[in-house]
């Protein structure tokens, strides 16, 4: 074989190669999405953007919470309403042997 025949046919090869990897190249480009099917998707997306604005538009405020966790901040705490139940229970306890306390003292104070 000639140098000649060589170099065609080589380039032959190379053509016939060429032409398929065009071929497949067509086949992904007719795949692809056109322009109205992301006209469609951008309608989609819109709608569902109003709709997340109507959701949103429903939900309190920065401020709102803010307010909101004051006014929790502001609840007595567990410590606090014990300290008070405590202090209740000790009065009540008081107020119930009051007899008994004065009578109490009164003996410690005759005895100096």
């Amino acid at each position: 074989m000639s140098d000649l025949e060589r170099r065609v046919t080589t380039l032959e090869s190379d053509m016939k190669k060429l032409l398929q990897d065009t071929a497949e190249i067509k086949g992904l480009l007719r795949a692809m999405p056109t322009s109205s099917d992301f006209k469609d998707l951008k309608a989609m997306l819109a709608a569902d953007i109003g709709e997340l604005k109507g959701r949103v538009a429903g939900l309190p405020s920065a401020v709102e919470f803010g307010e909101l966790k004051g006014r929790v901040n502001a609840l007595p705490t567990t410590a606090k309403i014990a300290s008070i139940v405590s202090i209740i229970g000790a009065v009540i306890a008081i107020i119930l042997r009051w007899q008994e306390i004065v009578a109490f003292t009164a003996g410690m104070v005759a005895k100096h």
